[in-house]
């Protein structure tokens, strides 16, 4: 299990508190452009380059609409997808983070 944990890039008094949240799956941004360009000194190849449009809202449970409201995102994860809140650690840490943050 892994706590994947996203801060805002705020003063900590900034900060609103944190969620526990799940992974979210829309980009925060609309994508403006993608295009390839090629790599000076190595032929055939590519990078992709992309400029960002707009923000879209994000649902509020996911870890970049919690970042987006002013709070900290706490996501637990297992092999490729969120596990159980009941998992052993799982308390204590969120009880650190109210701790931390209140």
């Amino acid at each position: 299990m892994v706590c994947n944990i996203n801060v805002p890039n705020l003063e900590l008094g900034e900060i609103r508190g944190w969620r526990r949240t799940r992974v979210g799956r829309i980009p925060p941004r609309s994508l403006g452009d993608a295009r390839l360009e090629p790599r000076p000194g190595h032929e055939g190849s590519y990078r992709v380059a992309m400029s960002w449009g707009d923000a879209v809202p994000l649902p509020p449970d996911t870890d970049g609409g919690a970042v987006m409201a002013g709070e900290v995102s706490v996501t637990w994860l297992g092999r490729l997808e969120g596990v159980e809140f009941d998992a052993p650690g799982v308390a204590a840490t969120e009880s650190a983070l109210d701790e931390l943050l209140s």
